[in-house]
């Protein structure tokens, strides 16, 4: 598996020549233009459109920015999890895109090379609606700090020690 980390939470996660772009936040200005890149990125979201699927772990713009949104086709396979009372899944319909994926929670669901398992809110982390947090595919990666834990969209988390998550895939 191949990891590249673009931003906040945003990562491209390959396996098998499959991608899934986690959490897309590109353009400067989230939160009412009061959040931008430090340093600024040179990724523009018309640089990220071939990829095979999304995941948004959350509606909060540094990981739901509509203006990155509008450069995917509207038919791209979209991973969320499936969680009451829906607004991300609705908002993301009412944007036009047409195979939203609401994932149950802790029930894999199998992406290609991936197996993906989201968990509720609350169990983890009392602000985010959804993590990513096993996959089942060939590779390895190690030693991702706990705080990229919206970063880790589909690799399989195996343990954690000091603070930070060790993490493999197969």
């Amino acid at each position: 598996m191949k990891v590249t980390f673009i931003s906040n939470a945003c990562c491209i996660y390959e396996a098998n020549r499959m991608r899934i772009l986690t959490d897309p936040w590109l353009v400067d200005g989230a939160f009412e233009g009061a959040w931008f890149h430090a340093p600024a990125l040179k990724t523009k979201p018309r640089d990220l459109i071939d990829v095979d699927a999304l995941f948004i772990s959350h509606i909060h713009p540094d990981h739901y920015d509509l203006k990155t949104l509008s450069a995917f086709q509207r038919d791209i396979p979209i991973f969320i999890l499936d969680a009451y009372p829906g607004f991300l899944k609705k908002s993301l319909e009412h944007l036009g895109f047409t195979k939203v994926i609401a994932i149950p929670p802790e029930k894999p669901y199998e992406f290609g090379p991936f197996e993906l398992t989201l968990f509720s809110p609350f169990a983890k982390h009392a602000h985010h609606e959804a993590e990513i947090v096993e996959c089942q595919l060939i590779g390895h990666v190690h030693h991702i700090h706990e705080d990229a834990v919206d970063s880790l969209a589909v690799a399989r988390v195996v343990g954690k020690r000091g603070g930070e998550a060790f993490v493999s895939a197969r």
